[in-house]
């Protein structure tokens, strides 16, 4: 694990790389493949012709050498389609969709939907975390439901899996997406559910965990490293396969059906909305907004409850304080085109020195390069501020229009780049 880089960029620019090229293969390997082979026949032809192959040795030779190309050109078609002819027969596949959470619910329905996949949503109640004994009893209440599908998806948190990892009756397929840390709500047992985890990672070959986020393979690298001294002297773990985040698309669906809480009062295009977290009230930037003169609209009773990217397309920016280094929303947001204002890392950290702070988990001054809301591929998605007393002189300097287009034009880059992501690794699960 130490070997391996913190985050996997480098592994997901490859594998984008590699996917560009099988997906041009994909369009043009039939036309190319015939015209090589006529090319190629035509060429051995000619040299037959003109003397440079005479008798019958010659004639073997170009004989062999066309069975070769042919069978060159029907295995690259074959390796190129192989997974594109694949989805003819997903709508055959049962898939179990279950989340503790809405947005994450919503991210995997639009995904598989999109790729062809038959969808089932199942909400888990929240009231704990799975352990290896409520696991089974959830199991036992609803093995009957359960034991119909071929592939399940478990989502916010990685815990569901124990739900169905070891289950003798269940027979599909996993994969476990890895959302608000992997060991989430795990505290009284993180040492046995560690262990668990990581004997799911390596000996359950219908099993796949993906993170959906690079910062959540960073802290599960973390938090398992410790676990080396327990292995054998080559570890399978210190083995894992590459895991390229699932990325939230952001893609509303029908699991998202929220009201719009805003009063009518409130003309949006004109007002800044201040999303109401944790750190927003802790830090009554209601007060702070009103002493700078900065028109806004703050819903205190409404925590993590404001109706949804439906509901704040039309106002003229978001302005947040981030508590988590990847959430759902985030990518909701830009995915209409939304312009969120944020502090800059310096005045972020200065933020969170104060009392009443908070960031899930996560020591804020080490690892904010690692999150979505501070990484060097995703700055430009962003206005940033260094002082409150930037927020007006940032209202009046931006050019919002331009700035929601590039927001467009990189979430629909974002999109295609997670399908693919979401198509490979669903063929590697039902091609198994």
């Amino acid at each position: 694990l130490e070997c391996v880089p913190a985050t996997d960029s480098s592994v997901c620019f490859v594998e984008e790389v590699i996917q560009e090229i099988r997906r041009v293969i994909r369009v043009s390997s039939l036309r190319t493949s015939v015209c090589l082979f006529a090319v190629s026949f035509l060429a051995l032809a000619l040299a037959r012709r003109g003397g440079a192959m005479q008798g019958s040795k010659g004639t073997f030779l170009l004989a062999a050498t066309c069975a070769c190309l042919v069978s060159f050109h029907v295995i690259l078609f074959w390796f190129t389609h192989s997974s594109h002819n694949s989805k003819s027969s997903r709508k055959n596949w049962r898939v179990l969709n279950i989340s503790r959470h809405k947005g994450t619910m919503n991210e995997v329905f639009f995904a598989a939907t999109s790729l062809g996949f038959n969808v089932t949503n199942h909400l888990h109640p929240a009231y704990n975390e799975p352990d290896e004994e409520n696991a089974r009893e959830y199991w036992g209440e609803h093995k009957e439901l359960f034991s119909q599908f071929d592939l399940v998806i478990t989502s916010d948190t990685a815990s569901l899996a124990l739900i169905f990892v070891g289950q003798p009756e269940f027979r599909g397929k996993l994969l476990c997406l890895i959302c608000n840390r992997f060991d989430y709500g795990q505290n009284d047992r993180r040492t046995a559910y560690h262990n668990y985890f990581l004997r799911m990672l390596t000996n359950h070959k219908d099993v796949i965990v993906r993170p959906n986020c690079d910062f959540e393979l960073l802290y599960l690298r973390e938090k398992l490293a410790p676990y080396r001294s327990f292995e054998p002297l080559f570890p399978a773990w210190l083995n894992l396969p590459p895991m390229p985040s699932l990325y939230p698309i952001g893609e509303a669906t029908g699991v998202l059906n929220f009201e719009d809480p805003t009063p009518k009062s409130v003309q949006k295009n004109e007002t800044l909305f201040v999303i109401p977290y944790f750190n927003e009230k802790k830090h009554n930037v209601s007060a702070v907004l009103d002493r700078l003169g900065v028109r806004y609209f703050f819903n205190p009773s409404g925590t993590q409850a404001y109706g949804g990217p439906s509901a704040i397309r039309e106002f003229r920016a978001l302005l947040h304080l981030p508590y988590s280094p990847c959430t759902i929303a985030m990518w909701e947001n830009l995915r209409i085109g939304q312009v969120y204002f944020l502090p800059t890392p310096r005045f972020q950290d200065k933020l969170s020195r104060q009392a009443g702070w908070w960031f899930q988990f996560v020591n804020f001054a080490k690892y904010h390069l690692k999150t979505e809301w501070y990484r060097p591929e995703n700055k430009d998605l962003f206005v940033y501020f260094d002082s409150w007393e930037d927020i007006p002189r940032l209202l009046e300097m931006t050019d919002f229009e331009a700035k929601r287009e590039n927001v467009r034009k990189f979430m629909n880059r974002h999109k295609e780049l997670m399908l693919r992501r979401w198509d490979e690794v669903l063929i590697q699960l039902t091609e198994r």
